[in-house]
């Protein structure tokens, strides 16, 4: 017997499979300002010496508002919307070994006024092939032995073992390969070890070890719960959870296998590593220190550059005054910069994601200006942008209407706790989530030879109509059931 969750999630995947085909399309990305729609535009500024035709790999961009993975080759100058089998809730993703397949998890589905994060659970995990720009489902619910656990984080392991979160199970499952090795998931349950919530995953180099930052935002939790880093044997089911930061969610690991931790509630940022660094275990993880970080306000992402041994911040202030993006020594764990990362037409870029690409730069971009931004790892400065769309559906759908954070609040519109500027005047996958392109889960691949930079003929907006009024008599029918 259905539920009325089950009945929503039925309408609204009814209504994301019909719709599915007006997506899909390959975009030109062009520099220059006059840009016409659905093209996007690429800007260099006066005295960056960004040069596309040298940018390797393919970037990765998930909107979570529409269930739409974007893959972006510089190279060739081009941009696909990748549609996925489930209409919302992409947050993070991870990149295979051989950067042929990306991952995002299924994290929920927003009915109306529902606030991000609080829709229907999910539980699978969607494979989207970075050559072809094709999305399958990978891991349905039914193979999730904790569904509806919200998973989150996601990670490959060397071997291609697939390791996601179940946050309101405050635990981890690893799944089989992609590639069909028969393997019983393996449930990592994390309640004894204080971990609650466990958001992101990273694993540690030259180990069997995999660590997750616990921000302990699940329902009924105190806000003055503390947050943990959880670390956990893959092999032996080993786990321990140390005290980190209040809201701890941010976490990076360093080439030698320190891990990097955020406090996004109480400012802070800690390190820990290994007693012995030749013998990295479960037992011998422990706090190092507490990193001098005067001033910042919500660190909330982390990563690693490997190619100068640093770790880049975003912290996810508002206030124009104050800086968002910082660089520490990943040694001596030394402030060697900060800065205020913006667009040129946008304003500033307030980032919910960050990863260091193969080419020398921090990809990420704004979660309410949709601004996609290269950071120069050694100055902390915008060396070029994307201007994404805000609505990304045809022509004659894809109005977009600015509405404040406040107003989208007040009015309770869907995903007003996270709200992106504003909201578009159709949807190309979920009626009820129309907010503008919401970035998140930014990630990069090495692939260089990708068979969707070939021109696709695009879809018409006539097309669209009549598969958006063909979805909405049966989403009608299925809550009229």
């Amino acid at each position: 017997m259905f539920d009325m969750n089950d009945m929503k999630l039925v309408a609204v995947l009814v209504l994301s499979v019909v719709a599915h085909v007006s997506s899909n399309e390959t975009l030109e990305l062009v520099r220059g300002s006059a840009v016409t729609s659905p093209a996007l535009e690429l800007i260099v500024p006066d005295g960056s010496t960004f040069d596309p035709s040298n940018i390797r790999g393919t970037y990765i961009i998930q909107d979570k508002s529409k269930g739409v993975t974007w893959l972006l080759r510089l190279r060739e100058g081009k941009a696909k919307a990748v549609s996925l089998p489930f209409p919302g809730g992409n947050h993070e993703s991870a990149v295979s070994g051989d950067g042929r397949t990306a991952l995002t998890t299924h994290y929920d589905t927003a009915w109306q006024g529902d606030g991000e994060g609080g829709g229907i659970p999910g539980s699978d995990v969607v494979a989207i092939d970075v050559v072809d720009g094709s999305s399958s489902v990978l891991l349905q619910a039914e193979s999730n032995p904790l569904q509806g656990s919200m998973p989150h984080g996601v990670l490959f392991l060397d071997n291609g073992d697939i390791i996601v979160t179940a946050q309101l199970k405050n635990s981890v499952v690893r799944f089989p390969s992609y590639r069909g090795d028969e393997m019983t998931p393996q449930v990592y349950n994390l309640t004894e070890t204080g971990c609650i919530t466990p958001h992101l995953l990273r694993s540690v180099p030259q180990s069997t070890l995999i660590v997750t930052g616990c921000r302990a935002t699940n329902p009924g939790v105190s806000d003055t719960y503390p947050g943990k880093v959880a670390i956990i044997d893959v092999e032996s089911g080993e786990a321990a959870a140390l005290d980190a930061g209040l809201g701890a969610e941010g976490i990076a690991v360093t080439g030698k296998g320190d891990v990097w931790v955020a406090g996004q509630r109480d400012n802070t940022i800690s390190v820990y590593g290994f007693e012995d660094e030749t013998t990295k275990s479960v037992e011998n993880f422990k706090k190092q220190a507490d990193v001098n970080v005067s001033g910042i306000v919500k660190p909330l992402r982390l990563a690693y550059d490997y190619v100068h041994n640093r770790v880049g911040v975003a912290a996810l202030s508002t206030n124009a005054s104050e800086p968002n993006f910082y660089v520490f020594d990943a040694n001596t764990f030394d402030l060697i910069l900060n800065s205020t990362i913006e667009s040129e037409k946008r304003g500033r870029v307030n980032m919910e994601g960050l990863v260091f690409d193969g080419n020398g730069y921090y990809f990420s971009g704004g979660f309410d200006n949709q601004a996609v931004v290269f950071i120069n790892a050694l100055t902390g400065q915008v060396d070029a942008e994307i201007g994404m769309p805000r609505c990304s559906m045809p022509d004659g759908f894809n109005v977009p209407t600015f509405v404040s954070t406040e107003q989208a609040q007040k009015e309770n519109l869907t995903g007003s706790n996270n709200w992106s500027g504003g909201f578009c005047n159709a949807s190309m996958r979920n009626p009820n989530d129309t907010r503008f392109l919401t970035m998140d889960g930014f990630e990069w691949s090495p692939i260089e030879s990708t068979l969707w930079t070939m021109n696709i003929p695009k879809g018409s907006s006539s097309t669209f109509f009549l598969m958006s009024h063909t979805a909405l008599m049966v989403l009608f029918f299925v809550l009229s059931i």
